[in-house]
């Protein structure tokens, strides 16, 4: 839906600005933190449980007995919204590319590109997070690897809406 709005307002209203555009959906964004204090200043919205805080989970093996204790760090809204502030340009630059793309290529076609990104999610997980690749996952990436090339063939003959310049 997003793709399509982003498509009509590049070719109906002749709007060539994906960086403006980009901005525009970005700051939206900044509504949200607001109203949800609002909402639980007011209580209308249950607390997300994002004080820190430190828990110790048990370990149990196959037949329920304890075998090991370790403590899991929780992190806090404090935490999050420094690792929003850290991702939050990287996540401009992805729209503004993607908005870019989008004026320029049909609807499908941008869907597809940017449906890889489970493509370089997985392998950036693998080498940067020490994330292990096991064949579940890896089938679950080919299975969305196969329906981007079921959609992509689907476009090629006429299913898709095209770009116009």
């Amino acid at each position: 839906g997003a793709a399509v709005l982003k498509q009509m307002i590049f070719q109906d209203f002749n709007f060539d600005k994906p960086l403006m555009l980009s901005y525009v959906c970005n700051a939206c964004y900044i509504f949200h933190c607001p109203i949800y204090l609002l909402g639980r200043c007011c209580g209308w919205q249950p607390a997300l449980g994002w004080e820190s805080r430190t828990e110790e989970e048990i370990l149990r093996n196959d037949h329920g007995q304890e075998r090991d204790r370790k403590v899991v760090h929780i992190s806090g809204l404090r935490e999050a919204m420094v690792a929003g502030l850290a991702i939050a340009p990287i996540w401009f630059l992805a729209q503004w590319t993607y908005n870019s793309g989008v004026a320029y290529t049909s609807v499908t076609s941008s869907t597809v590109i940017s449906s890889t990104s489970v493509v370089w999610t997985f392998v950036s997980a693998v080498l940067f997070t020490g994330e292990k690749a096991r064949k579940s996952k890896a089938l679950g990436v080919t299975f969305c690897l196969v329906g981007n090339v079921l959609t992509q063939v689907g476009d090629s003959k006429g299913g898709g809406s095209q770009a116009t310049s």
